[in-house]
């Protein structure tokens, strides 16, 4: 492992972490809970202005606790696999493609069999997160409930989150923080897009007609790319002479 400071090394981590990103960007249970939260918001107050000025608060809060928890989530796996796992580093890297692998075969085999209609998650959690979208009065609790629902998401994304942790193990510096914060902005980018179209007046139905409209083509796109991501992270840090 060698510090991040060539720009051929920070042009190839790049390269992986904001394919990994998109890939994290595409589950769609955070978009979900959000437009959840929207129509409960718009739900509870009666005056145009003020149900308005309400949901642009909620949806904001909501983005950024799902930035925080991506971005902690991160930290705390780059620590884990920095100072606890002493696998080599090329037999780390074949693992962790083999596990991105059979998670993008796990994502296909559940679209097949439901062609895309739920949610990959289980239905007490999919109904407890659905709940306190109903109890998240405040900026605070919409905050708490994006960190929740980021964390919810970990079967799924915890592939790209490893991939992205394991490229940056070593000592911490300016360039891996960087880099950290590029993923989570990234893997978050559809919530703070969303929640600012819900502060301009968009219609809640509307946003998730797209969304039902394009989950078949985001739940194959994300298995696809899942698979593409792990022969690529392979072919660079697994079978050649890369120092990751």
């Amino acid at each position: 492992m060698y510090p991040l400071t060539q720009p051929s090394d920070l042009l190839t981590i790049a390269s992986v972490v904001v394919l990994a990103g998109l890939l994290h960007a595409n589950f769609q249970l955070a978009v979900s809970v959000l437009t959840r939260l929207g129509a409960h918001v718009l739900g509870r107050n009666d005056i145009r202005r003020q149900h308005q000025r309400h949901l642009a608060k909620a949806a904001a809060a909501y983005a950024w606790g799902n930035f925080l928890m991506i971005g902690l989530l991160a930290a705390g796996v780059t620590y884990v696999l920095s100072a606890l796992v002493t696998v080599p580093q090329k037999p780390l890297w074949v693992m962790l493609s083999l596990l991105g692998g059979l998670t993008g075969l796990a994502v296909l085999l559940i679209y097949r069999r439901d062609g895309g209609r739920r949610l990959w998650i289980p239905e007490a959690l999919k109904n407890y997160l659905y709940e306190r979208t109903k109890r998240s009065t405040t900026a605070a609790e919409s905050l708490a409930l994006g960190m929740v629902t980021g964390l919810a998401e970990l079967p799924f994304i915890a592939a790209p989150l490893l991939f992205v942790a394991a490229l940056l193990r070593g000592a911490p510096d300016l360039n891996r923080l960087a880099i950290l914060l590029l993923y989570a902005a990234i893997a978050s980018a559809p919530l703070f897009l969303l929640a600012a179209a819900m502060g301009a007046g968009q219609q809640i139905s509307r946003l998730e007609r797209w969304r039902e409209s394009n989950r078949r083509f985001l739940q194959l796109s994300s298995a696809l790319g899942l698979a593409v991501l792990s022969v690529y992270v392979l072919s660079l840090f697994g079978a050649g002479s890369s120092p990751w």
